[in-house]
Formats: C-alpha cells, structure tokens, sequence
C-alpha cells in the first residue's frame, strides 16, 4: 500500500523530475481550453460564488449546491485532464468581478478535501483573486497607456507636418478657436501682426483690435463660426489697434470644424496683394 505524503514532500523526492514535469504540466495547463457550459459546475460556481466538493469515485448520489456526484454535471474535458475523481472547484471572484476557477485534489497523497480545507481555500481565493483582478487592471492600463503613447506620437508627427505644410504656404495663416484665442499661425503672421510666432499663439483676438474697412474682425469672425460659412475681403486696409497699414490685402475667414455640427473655430487667411495691386 503506497504511503501518505505531502506534495511538497513528493516535488523534492527522486521520483520527481521538477524541470521536465513542471514544464510539460505548464504547457498542458497553457493549452487547456474548458468552455463553459450552463447549468454544468464550473459555470454554477461563478454564478453563485459557491465552491464545489467533487467526489465522481463513488458512483452516483445526493448531490446538493455544494457537493457534486454526477458526472454529467462536470465540463467536458475537466475530468480528463485531472485524472482523479476527487477534487475541489473554488470560484475566484474580486468584487463582483469574475477572474477565474481554482481546482484543488489530492492526487499524491489521496488525503479527503474536508469542508474546512475548502473553508481555507476559499479564504486564499479571496487574495488570489484580487491580485488576479489588480494584474488584469494593470495590463489594461499598460495596454492603454502604450496605444495613448502611440497615439501621442502620430498626433506629434500629424502636428510637425501641419506646421510644416502651413509654413511653405507663401501667405499669412492664422487659426483660431471658438474662444478667439490664436492656437497656430506661420512666420508670415509675424511681420503682419508685428509680434513674434510664439508670442501670437495663445493670444486672443478682441473686439475693437483690428478692423478690415472699417468692419471689427472680432464680429465678423463670429458670424463666420455661427453661420459655418467662409466670408472674403478683397482689397482690403486693414487696421490694427488703431494703426492703419499702407498695405492693400486679400482676406479670407473660413470656419474651422472637425465635424459638420460644431465650429471649432475659424482660420484667417492674409494675402498683402500691395505690389500686385500697384503694378
């Protein structure tokens, strides 16, 4: 008759080849595919978070919600990957969150699961799930920081080439949100506004700064947003804080949206036609 030993006892014996046995249960264990099936334990134990004793040795008897005798009640596939009609089926579950399955049998020293081993089990399983549930949280949130990085980096690239495109272009281009304020314009904004690219963005056009013909930039900019229709001035003087400019320009005011419904806010385009004008 073959002795009673504790696992940790059979792990350090000869008989066991730790390497090679623990990788090939760990490649089994990684393969194992158990589909849930309704009404069978496995999926009972999640629903109700009540753990299961399982005896299948004794052939049929009076099964209950924690105790299970009927084979027919276990997943396919379980029994024959366990090998041993003895075990425990404990539910792991994190605040209302279900994480898994915890399968215990004593297969090596063939000792009975007692109500107070799955007393303690459950007890473990409390923690096992909550650090299972924490590791899920935190490869979502590494998942999603990596793709918010990602995304960072092509919003970058698309902000470059933006920048890029809106400076080869030999005109004077300044946007603007819905709060007036300047969130981009080119190096030829500069001469025209009489201050600095980087001391431009961020500023905000007010009402009675700049005048095309008389006509406050600032109302005009916000018929444009609220009428999402772009407005042309053509020849025009413009006016800035009460400085008039010799130039002659050709202005444009077009809405700026990402989608149809809502204006984002408006961009300026300025053309000093002055030369062309005077030929």
């Amino acid at each position: 008759q073959q002795s009673s030993f504790s696992l940790e006892e059979y792990l350090n014996s000869e008989k066991f080849d730790t390497q090679t046995r623990v990788s090939l249960l760990d490649d089994r264990i990684k393969k194992l595919k158990i589909p849930l099936v309704k009404g069978k334990v496995l999926s009972l134990c999640l629903e109700d978070g009540i753990p299961r004793n399982v005896d299948l040795s004794a052939g049929y008897g009076s099964d209950d919600s924690y105790r299970i005798t009927d084979i027919s009640r276990i997943e396919t596939g379980l029994t024959e990957f366990l090998d041993y009609p003895k075990f425990c089926i404990i539910p792991l579950i994190s605040r209302t969150k279900k994480v898994g399955i915890l399968i215990v049998d004593n297969k090596f020293n063939h000792r009975e699961i007692t109500r107070d081993d799955i007393d303690f089990l459950f007890m473990l399983s409390q923690f096992a799930a909550s650090s299972i549930r924490n590791t899920l949280i935190y490869n979502d949130l590494k998942d999603s920081l990596e793709a918010l990085a990602k995304l960072n980096s092509k919003l970058e690239f698309l902000k470059e080439y933006n920048e890029k495109i809106i400076e080869s272009i030999p005109v004077s281009i300044i946007v603007l949100d819905h709060d007036f304020k300047v969130t981009l314009c080119n190096s030829n904004s500069e001469k025209l506004m009489g201050r600095t690219k980087d001391s431009l963005i961020g500023r905000k056009i007010r009402k009675g700064l700049i005048f095309l013909d008389g006509l406050d930039l600032y109302y005009e900019l916000s018929k444009v947003m609220k009428e999402k229709r772009a407005e042309g001035f053509y020849k025009t003087a413009v006016t800035f804080g009460g400085r008039k400019n010799s130039d002659i320009y050709d202005i444009i005011l077009v809405p700026f949206k990402f989608s149809p419904e809502i204006p984002e806010g408006a961009v300026v385009i300025i053309e000093n036609i002055t030369k062309t004008v005077r030929l």
